[in-house]
């Protein structure tokens, strides 16, 4: 598996961590799974909130995960066009 966090504000809470995961071939695993994961090795605010699973994850020629590429994605499925984070 391959997954990236990205930081989105919240009103409430200062923010929500949600994940972007692209499963391997031949793996499973669901939301719960994975936000279960995270409660139970992570700090109660570094943990997952939801989970989005992807065929791909948008990458540099270097192989590093480009999270500004996810954030821009999220946003826009959200209908928002401001820049709330980098």
């Amino acid at each position: 598996m391959e997954a990236a966090v990205i930081a989105v504000p919240h009103e409430k809470m200062g923010g929500n961590v949600p994940c972007i995961c692209r499963l391997k071939e031949n793996e499973t695993a669901t939301e719960e799974e994975i936000i279960r994961f995270s409660r139970e090795k992570l700090a109660h605010f570094k943990a997952v909130t939801g989970v989005t699973f992807v065929n791909e994850l948008p990458k540099t020629a270097s192989g590093k995960i480009q999270k500004v590429h996810l954030r821009n994605e999220y946003w826009e499925k959200l209908g928002k066009t401001e820049r709330f984070v980098n």
